[in-house]
């Protein structure tokens, strides 16, 4: 893709810089620090939680969040913005043959969204892949998320920050969790929940 910087004339000098990180679910307010000018900022959704089955088969795992950055001059972003942290898709309980739980979108006021994920799909030998979290607006750059994985006999979750989407099916282990933030959760199978999916981010990189 292409990446548009936005126009800056003049002398700027940037001597500190200084950063706000937010993680919990739900609605946040971001204030704009006093000398602030401009921020870069970095978002990411809500990953999907994996799904479960009730037969000898086993949940697809769930999907990754989108990723956005965009680059704001004070004067955009105001005296504050609404940073909406979407949650990780809730996990399923076991024995239900049900599919995991989409990923919530992410929004840095209404200046830049990213997308959550899809859930996992059940299925007695193996659920299908779920989508990556995608189609969100606003930012400079923006990264569709990552594919869960098929159902499988070995479990699993990705566990890193940043992480991709979740790990394969549970099989007959209790599948993981995807870390924060923004992971799918592994899927499960007879007898074990699926895992849930990682909330979402918001770092805010602020330059004065």
């Amino acid at each position: 893709g292409t990446l548009t910087l936005p126009t800056l004339t003049g002398t700027v000098a940037l001597n500190t810089m200084t950063t706000q990180v937010f993680t919990a679910s739900g609605a946040n307010t971001y204030t704009r620090p006093t000398g602030l000018a401009y921020a870069l900022v970095y978002i990411k959704a809500g990953g999907a939680s994996g799904a479960s089955s009730t037969s000898a088969g086993f949940g697809a795992s769930g999907g990754e969040g989108e990723e956005a950055w965009g680059i704001f001059t004070a004067a955009t972003i105001g005296a504050s913005q609404t940073v909406t942290i979407g949650a990780g898709g809730a996990a399923v309980t076991l024995n239900t043959s049900a599919d995991g739980n989409a990923g919530g979108t992410t929004s840095f006021g209404a200046l830049m969204t990213a997308v959550g994920a899809s859930g996992g799909t059940q299925g007695n030998f193996g659920g299908a892949p779920a989508a990556g979290g995608s189609g969100g607006t606003g930012g400079i750059y923006r990264m569709r998320g990552a594919a869960g994985n098929v159902g499988s006999d070995t479990g699993g979750a990705s566990t890193a920050l940043y992480n991709a989407g979740g790990g394969k099916g549970g099989g007959t282990f209790a599948a993981a969790a995807g870390a924060n933030s923004g992971g799918g959760g592994g899927g499960g199978s007879t007898g074990n929940n699926s895992g849930a999916g990682g909330s979402g981010i918001c770092v805010v990189y602020e330059y004065y």
